[in-house]
């Protein structure tokens, strides 16, 4: 977190996207260096090990507080998707599979039909990390007994409302995109 997260996670709030992805060979330890332990939500919230993903909702989290007092009004809105053989699956909504990237001039790119929840606190957040790992698929390979044998996204979007002279507001959105790629086995 110290070496990437932070950094990354600081730069939206000065009006840049970000993106970290975590990518290597089946057992490398990616979904662990993203997610940490998630064997249970005590443990993914609380414990040392938890992965950078808590730690960056952490961070942004607690920076909004900071800069809400400066007058700036914050919405943030998480979404989590897994590609698993070349397929697109909504994780907060599992029902909705089949999903398709789309591309226009005023969105950009994005995904059709995914569901973006909008996160009030760090509780809330967590609460839709939890959702989506616990519908991540996994299964054994020869190289690891538990392995996540998907791509997945988590999506935080942050709209910052600043007010101007002139009694004027300027709107900026940013997103920060938590990748964990899947493994190689070769």
């Amino acid at each position: 977190f110290e070496l990437v997260g932070r950094s990354v996670a600081e730069r939206c709030f000065e009006g840049y996207n970000g993106s970290i992805c975590v990518y290597g060979q089946t057992g490398s330890g990616k979904t662990y260096t993203m997610f940490g332990l998630t064997t249970s939500a005590r443990s993914m919230q609380q414990d040392e090990r938890r992965g950078l993903a808590w730690r960056v909702l952490e961070y942004v989290f607690s920076q909004m507080s900071l800069r809400a007092v400066e007058g700036t009004s914050f919405t943030c809105r998480c979404s989590f998707l897994e590609i698993y053989r070349e397929q697109i699956t909504d994780l907060l909504d599992p029902s909705k599979t089949g999903l398709q990237v789309r591309e226009d001039t005023q969105r950009g790119i994005y995904v059709d039909r995914l569901s973006k929840p909008q996160v009030h606190t760090l509780e809330e957040a967590f609460q839709v990390l939890q959702k989506g790992l616990l519908q991540r698929r996994t299964g054994a390979t020869h190289m690891n007994e538990r392995s996540s044998r998907s791509h997945a996204m988590l999506a935080i979007l942050i709209e910052m409302l600043r007010p101007c002279e002139a009694g004027t507001t300027a709107k900026q959105v940013v997103r920060l995109n938590l990748v964990d790629l899947a493994g190689s086995v070769r």
